[in-house]
């Protein structure tokens, strides 16, 4: 069994990059329709 603070722990990691990827996406989307 997996300690659920391990697993939380990686949920919020998870969470942070998807966050962050779709961020740095929607600022690149932003600055095609600037151009």
């Amino acid at each position: 069994m997996v300690p659920k603070v391990y697993l939380t722990a990686y949920q919020l990691r998870v969470e942070t990059i998807f966050k962050a990827c779709s961020n740095y996406l929607i600022e690149q989307l932003n600055e095609h329709n600037c151009l």
